[in-house]
């Protein structure tokens, strides 16, 4: 990817009340419809293992299909795009960050809703500092699905999720363009409505945390809990840093460490 600058929005301010925002042409649309062909095939062959319960959400919701040691080239580029990551670190106003994971979200023409749910319960870290980047890879209007935000809400920790579009106010992410970034916490509560178009939503989500943030343990957890840990930490002792080739540096502010600049770990 072309080392572009991320572009200031003033909307990313938002990010801390709200615990989410729109930035909008935050890539050039050009650089992302460019990834979208790879995504769409790599996207395919992830998502042939998967039931029909998880091909009308358009994603699994207890393991991850998708890891950056099985990706093409151009896709590991953009997952790992510095320019991703100085947003995601900003946002999380921390000086560098490392990618987590990253999911293909391609719920089909006539998928099925996604509940209300928040990311940190499923995340095998000790901090409460995590951010996802969801863009969109094509066009997203109003009846594809979009992201809905229970803004406000990551305030909170982990919620009852029954009635909390009650409880706080909601917000909707469309229209969406290629190029587009949407940021939400990992604690704050989301969801997406059914696809009503006859088109695939094609979305990538990319997940990070601030270095230096150490792993737990996942007893007790959700399977998608255990399945992070065990693909993107796996050999990570609980209470040991998360550090690693399947959870890279992306972004540290002043320039990436040699050995991990080298080396992509």
């Amino acid at each position: 990817m072309a080392a572009v600058r991320p572009r200031p929005d003033p909307q990313q301010s938002d990010f801390a009340a709200q615990g989410h925002c729109l930035i909008r042409a935050a890539l050039p649309a050009e650089t992302v419809e460019a990834a979208a062909g790879p995504f769409r095939a790599y996207v395919r062959d992830r998502h042939a293992g998967l039931n029909g319960f998880e091909r009308s959400l358009g994603a699994s919701a207890t393991r991850t299909v998708f890891d950056l040691a099985t990706a093409p080239s151009s896709i590991r580029e953009l997952v790992c795009s510095p320019v991703l990551g100085r947003i995601a670190a900003d946002a999380l106003g921390v000086a560098a960050v490392r990618v987590l994971h990253f999911n293909g979200f391609y719920k089909p023409g006539g998928g099925m809703a996604t509940p209300w749910h928040q990311d940190m319960g499923y995340i095998p870290l000790t901090c409460d500092a995590v951010v996802t980047l969801w863009l969109p890879l094509v066009p997203v209007t109003a009846e594809m699905g979009p992201l809905i935000f229970a803004s406000g809400s990551h305030h909170d920790g982990a919620l009852d999720l029954a009635g909390i579009d009650q409880r706080y106010p909601v917000s909707v992410n469309a229209p969406m363009q290629p190029g587009d970034l949407s940021l939400h916490s990992g604690w704050t509560a989301h969801r997406s409505e059914p696809n009503r178009s006859g088109r695939t939503r094609e979305a990538v989500a990319i997940s990070y945390f601030p270095d230096g943030a150490r792993v737990r343990s996942a007893h007790g957890g959700p399977p998608m809990m255990a399945s992070l840990l065990a693909e993107a930490l796996a050999g990570i002792e609980p209470g040991s840093p998360a550090r690693g080739d399947t959870v890279p540096l992306v972004y540290a502010h002043g320039g990436m460490p040699p050995f991990e600049r080298d080396h992509g770990s």
